[in-house]
């Protein structure tokens, strides 16, 4: 051969096992200096140097001085694994797996080696082996979220989809809240035909997150497929999960569709006539409930939902009826005896609805509705002290509601003013400031006014009587005939309030 050279490779792979060759030369040199300079040569010096350039990103070095701390100390904790990085980051995918395969001889009950190794082997396309990494990652070290993550992943591409939701399951229960894992496992759920817990999860993210774009484009993906597969049963699912999401309006044409496909079933038109009467489409959300009650008339969901729409439209005697017909299937509904006694209360049939209030109260607890309403019709026929004890009870409940507090200070003053009982016109004191208070001076001036009366502060009882009168709380020509009046009807400071 005549002088003439054939290069086999690019110049520059060339130039780049030169400038690669020479550097080792120098790591050579380098150590020689060191060894006869200073010390002999230390494996250590090298891995250090080693993780300084992988964490500069400069990993071609990094794997130089790797490789000069393993020919020094073979044995030397986790450079072969450092190696591999350092390798996998410049796509030197074999030598990677290699440098694992060796150090996973030497030291099988490291963990971290196989968690490295599946990664490697899922960048090389090889699913079964890393699947099989993972699990031995995840047996020496269990529950790690990141090889829970990459077995789940691996799964899904190889379609073992029960383990794959075992592993997203395991990673949930501790992080309930993690994106990631929620979208993986409603991937799983639709890979696997269950469309709504496919939509739970991803109703989830949205919930955590609406930027969440993933998530927003399998949701709109994934009704597009119920639509498509037009399956009675997934809709009337995916309209119940809108429904109980509270999203009424993207509800009702799930709904609609099964109840087109399922006409006996009274379901589709009890969730129906409920979206609509939420949405406050009373008068279209009746003949739902009442279709509902033709296909199925011992049940008293309808006549529930058919009772409210006519207590909201005001319709006091079909309401009525309906919520009779409530509590002739169920006699212990409380709810149904809650809203029949509001009706009664309407009707000032007083008894009827307390009646119906206290059962209520017996079979729910302590219904801080019930509570309140039953306190009111005690007030009405001037049973003071059983409104006190039922409006008490209320404020237990809810400690920050106003209105119980407001009604309990008048009730207070009137039980004061029928036992003498100081203490009562000191926690009307109390109550009153509370709702004068909340509500920033609105009401509340008159019951402040006559319990500080009662205690004895005339001064600032005739400030607070001025505040009502301002206010419109009470009207100045009704002052004459109030039964506080006469506790002060001498003192001139009130000449000016009365006409």
């Amino acid at each position: 051969m005549s002088g003439n050279f054939c290069f086999c490779m690019d110049f520059d792979i060339y130039l780049t096992k030169i400038r690669r060759m020479m550097r080792h030369i120098a790591l050579l040199f380098l150590s020689g200096m060191i060894f006869c300079q200073t010390q002999p040569l230390d494996p250590i010096y090298f891995y250090n140097l080693g993780v300084e350039s992988y964490k500069k990103g400069e990993y071609g070095e990094a794997e130089d001085y790797f490789t000069r701390a393993y020919e020094f100390d073979a044995d030397l904790k986790d450079v072969l694994l450092n190696r591999a990085n350092a390798r996998r980051k410049q796509n030197n995918l074999e030598g990677a797996l290699e440098d694992l395969n060796l150090a996973a001889k030497d030291n099988p009950n490291n963990w971290e080696l196989y968690y490295n190794r599946a990664y490697i082997k899922t960048l090389m396309n090889d699913l079964e082996g890393a699947k099989d990494d993972y699990l031995k990652a995840d047996s020496l070290r269990p529950d790690h979220k990141g090889t829970l993550f990459g077995l789940a992943s691996t799964c899904i591409e190889l379609g073992d989809y029960q383990r794959a939701i075992d592993a997203l399951n395991t990673i949930i229960a501790k992080h309930p809240d993690e994106k990631d894992a929620l979208y993986n496992r409603a991937v799983v759920h639709v890979r696997t035909g269950k469309y709504v817990l496919a939509g739970n999860d991803l109703d989830r993210i949205l919930d955590l997150d609406p930027d969440y774009d993933r998530a927003e484009k399998l949701r709109n993906q994934l009704d597009s497929t119920v639509m498509e597969i037009d399956s009675a049963d997934i809709y009337l699912e995916r309209g119940n999960e809108l429904y109980l999401a509270r999203e009424y309006g993207k509800a009702l044409p799930f709904l609609d569709r099964a109840r087109q496909l399922m006409p006996d079933s009274p379901k589709p038109l009890i969730l129906i006539g409920s979206s609509l009467s939420i949405l406050g489409e009373y008068d279209k959300a009746i003949p739902f409930f009442t279709q509902a009650i033709t296909l199925d008339p011992n049940n008293p969901y309808p006549y529930f939902g058919r009772g409210v729409c006519h207590l909201r439209r005001e319709s006091l005697s079909p309401a009525y009826d309906d919520f009779t017909s409530v509590l002739s299937i169920d006699p212990e509904d409380a709810e149904a005896l809650i809203n029949r006694s509001i009706i009664l209360h309407e009707r000032d049939e007083l008894e009827a609805a307390l009646k119906d209030l206290s059962k209520a109260i017996t079979l729910k607890g302590d219904d801080p509705t019930a509570l309140y309403n039953r306190g009111n019709i005690h007030y009405e026929l001037k049973r003071f002290e059983d409104a006190v004890a039922d409006y008490t009870m209320v404020i237990e409940i809810q400690p920050e509601r106003m209105r119980p507090r407001y009604n309990r200070a008048s009730a207070l003053l009137k039980v004061g003013l029928k036992t003498g009982d100081i203490d009562k016109y000191s926690l009307a004191n109390e109550d009153a400031l509370f709702v004068v208070d909340q509500t920033e001076g609105r009401i509340g001036n008159y019951s402040l006014a006559v319990s500080q009366l009662m205690l004895g502060d005339t001064t600032a009882a005739i400030t607070n009587i001025e505040n009502a009168i301002k206010k419109g709380e009470i009207k100045a020509a009704s002052l004459p005939g109030d039964p506080f009046w006469k506790e002060m009807k001498n003192d001139s400071r009130l000449e000016h309030l009365v006409p």
